[in-house]
């Protein structure tokens, strides 16, 4: 155990203190200050030479980085999954429109009748109308152009509007022909006519709607003008309807 100086100590108990204090040789009784000068030389040797435990040292400088390691593997291929299922069909539009009105005609105002057998003008409830005997082929023409832009490969739809003036049975046979206007004109040259057998409404005063399919259109072409010619065919047998048939109006649609 270390022993401290006090300021009374002699010069021996000083050097007695310091070998004490400087290590495991300690003084003895009767050591003179020849030896006691020698414990402390040799107490100062062994520390000098076994070292106390010194302050740990500083942190040593950082190691170079070491190479890189092994790079990872090549990337795999790209996986490709199954497509998946069609999703389900969207609902269907709306059917468009069928045919087209090409020319409509108002029966008595637009009628350029023939020269002979040709429907009369009457009246019904005010409403003009162009009357067909039951008995006598009667015809009523109409002229016009046909419309720029007009689909003409399946022909012509003829659509009649008309009454019977008093039956309320019985067919009545329509035809209609056209003739193209690019020949005289001091000559009919109607193509060969098509026809529709319709049966009259049971009220006689209810409106009729026939159409006529008409593929014989003698070559007409958008932009021509032409005369379409709509006949009763009275004497035809399947031509049953009693009293006359009153035309009230004609269109005339594109097929296509």
């Amino acid at each position: 155990m270390p022993i401290a100086p006090i300021p009374t100590d002699s010069k021996y108990n000083l050097l007695a203190k310091i070998a004490v204090n400087t290590g495991n040789t300690e003084p003895e009784v009767g050591d003179g200050e020849h030896n006691l000068l020698w414990k402390i030389a040799a107490n100062t040797y062994a520390t000098a030479t076994t070292g106390g435990g010194g302050g740990g040292g500083g942190t040593g400088a950082t190691g170079a980085t070491g190479p890189q390691g092994n790079p990872g593997g090549a990337t795999g291929a790209t996986g490709i999954g199954a497509s998946g299922a069609t999703g389900a069909s969207g609902a269907t539009g709306a059917t468009g429109p069928l045919t087209k009105s090409l020319v409509r005609f108002t029966a008595p105002k637009d009628n350029q009748p023939p020269a002979t057998n040709f429907a009369t003008l009457d009246t019904r409830n005010s409403i003009a109308v162009l009357d067909f005997d039951d008995t006598t082929d009667e015809s009523a023409i109409f002229v016009s152009v046909c419309p720029e832009g007009a689909n003409l490969a399946s022909g012509l739809s003829i659509r009649l509007i008309w009454t019977a003036t008093t039956a309320t049975s019985g067919a009545c046979v329509w035809d209609a022909s056209l003739e193209r206007m690019t020949t005289d004109i001091d000559t009919d040259s109607f193509d060969t006519a098509a026809s529709v057998t319709a049966t009259t409404n049971a009220t006689s005063g209810i409106p009729n709607y026939s159409t006529i399919t008409l593929t014989t259109i003698d070559s007409l072409a958008a932009g021509d003008g032409f005369r379409l010619k709509i006949n009763r065919d009275a004497n035809n047998a399947n031509d049953t309807m009693t009293g006359d048939a009153e035309l009230i109006a004609v269109e005339v649609q594109q097929v296509a």
